[in-house]
């Protein structure tokens, strides 16, 4: 009954049926209170309603685990200056163009699509590949197949949030994300609270070599196109990858 009730909101939520999606997964989580990806989507659905205070609360309710960590929690409420805009900023962009992430306007992408348009082309990012939404629901598997010796490669990083949180755990992270006004801003609301052992490099993945004392490979890009270009290139480690929404590691070497 759960996975019916998150299954149909899913499928309303891909046909624009926003008031059916929030009915279908309030429906679900009064049943798993716990399901991030249905509260997520919920957060979503809701949005597009025009709803941004209720949108901001489920969402707020995802991340409540990890805003124990100061930095996280500054890095999540930043979220909030920008959520009045964003369902207008959504709507400026053509259909095909608008992107599923919570709240877009944060993701720091350019308000001139023209200019968006061209470091697109440059970066080579196609279709989702320029979305970075932090995956939630993901974070607990990541962080129990890491260890204190640890040093992890993030691909795609994002805002940091996830990072922050390895940075607390493993020897060393060096966080990798392409789009610098994504990370520009996050470094500057974590400020002089920057872990020691948190490296962050704006480049493209594809552009740097991966440091010498790499452990472990973190991915969480699920709508990346090159998987296997990205296995090949990082094989002699281990991986923990979320392509296509699946969870798993890959040994090195594999």
């Amino acid at each position: 009954m759960l996975g019916e009730h998150a299954q149909l909101g899913r499928r309303y939520l891909a046909e624009g049926l926003w008031e059916k999606a929030v009915e279908e997964f309030e429906r679900a989580l009064e049943m798993a209170p716990g399901d991030h990806g249905t509260r997520l989507r919920l957060s979503y659905a809701l949005l597009q309603m025009g709803m941004e205070e209720r949108a901001y609360e489920e969402y707020r309710k995802v991340w409540e685990q990890y805003s124990r960590n100061r930095i996280v929690a500054r890095l999540i409420d930043a979220y909030q200056q920008y959520i009045g805009s964003s369902y207008e900023t959504l709507l400026q962009y053509p259909e095909g163009m608008r992107y599923g992430d919570i709240f877009p306007v944060e993701r720091g992408y350019a308000e001139d699509l023209e200019q968006f348009e061209k470091w697109l082309n440059r970066q080579s990012l196609f279709g989702f590949e320029y979305k970075s939404t932090p995956d939630v629901e993901c974070y607990p598997f990541v962080l129990e197949n890491l260890n204190s010796n640890d040093v992890v490669l993030d691909l795609g990083a994002g805002d940091l949030r996830l990072d922050i949180l390895m940075a607390e755990k493993v020897k060393k992270v060096y966080a990798v994300e392409v789009n610098p006004i994504l990370v520009g801003r996050a470094l500057q609301i974590i400020g002089y609270d920057m872990p020691r052992n948190l490296i962050v490099i704006c480049s493209n993945l594809f552009d740097i070599e991966p440091p010498k004392d790499v452990t472990v490979v973190v991915i969480l890009m699920r709508h990346c196109t090159r998987q296997e270009e990205i296995f090949k290139r990082y094989k002699k480690f281990k991986i923990i990858s979320n392509f296509n929404g699946e969870l798993k590691i890959t040994d090195k070497g594999v």
